[in-house]
């Protein structure tokens, strides 16, 4: 969930000061129990808030490309983006790359 409302999109843009939790009923499921015995140990980014014993974490800020510590290929990304959105035949790039949420630069 994202501030309290059901999010079923992958694609959805959380913006700095969001909310993002697992729902109540769900807490309990060994499923996240399990994540939560893989991933205990693992370093938290400074960008956001983790409260691990609630499921909950909060988007301080948006990361810039500095922060990111994640090596990232643009050019794959722009590619499965252009094969996954199936743009229409007379969309330009650049306004595909304006609607991208892929901001980073290439490794």
């Amino acid at each position: 969930m994202v501030n309290g409302k059901q999010v079923n999109i992958p694609s959805y843009l959380v913006k700095a000061g969001d909310t993002i939790e697992i729902k109540e009923k769900c807490k309990g499921s060994q499923r996240y129990k399990d994540i939560l015995e893989v991933t205990a140990g693992r370093l938290v980014p400074e960008w956001l808030e983790a409260d691990q014993e609630n499921l909950k974490g909060t988007v301080k800020e948006l990361p810039n490309r500095e922060v990111i510590d994640v090596p990232v290929n643009a050019t794959i990304c722009l590619a499965s983006f252009l094969v996954l959105a199936r743009p229409k035949r007379n969309t330009t790039l650049s306004s595909l790359l304006s609607r991208m949420v892929i901001r980073f630069s290439p490794v």
